[in-house]
C-alpha cells in the first residue's frame, strides 16, 4: 500500500494505525519495520540485518534519496525494493500464498 500526501498530513501515522491493526488482529504473526534515511543509504546492510518473518515494513519520506544517494545506493534500494515486491508467504495457517 502506498500512501502519498502533502508533509505533516498524517502519512506516517496512518501507516503505523495500519500496521498496529493488523499486527494485532492477524492470525498470523507480523512484525513492524521502519525504515529511514539511514537505513535506506546502506539499504544492504539493513536487510541483512532482518531476521525471517512476515514484515511490515513502512519505509519514511524517501524523497531526500535522490539528492543524497549516490547511484550505487539508489540502484541498491531500486532491486531490493524490486526483490521485496516480488516475493511470496506461504501461510501455513490458511493454506494460502500471497504474492507482496
Amino acid at each position: 500500500v502506498g500512501i502519498i500526501g502533502d508533509m505533516n498530513s498524517g502519512k506516517t501515522t496512518m501507516a503505523n494505525a495500519i500496521a498496529h491493526v493488523i499486527h494485532k488482529e492477524s492470525k498470523v504473526p507480523w512484525a513492524i519495520r521502519h525504515f529511514d534515511e539511514d537505513d535506506l543509504l546502506d539499504f544492504e546492510k539493513t536487510l541483512g540485518t532482518l531476521k525471517p518473518a512476515n514484515y511490515i515494513m513502512i519505509f519514511d519520506d524517501i524523497s531526500f534519496l535522490s539528492a543524497k544517494a549516490n547511484k550505487k545506493q539508489l540502484e541498491a534500494v531500486k532491486a531490493a525494493n524490486t526483490k521485496i515486491r516480488h516475493l511470496y508467504i506461504w501461510n501455513i495457517a490458511v493454506n494460502t500464498t500471497y504474492y507482496l
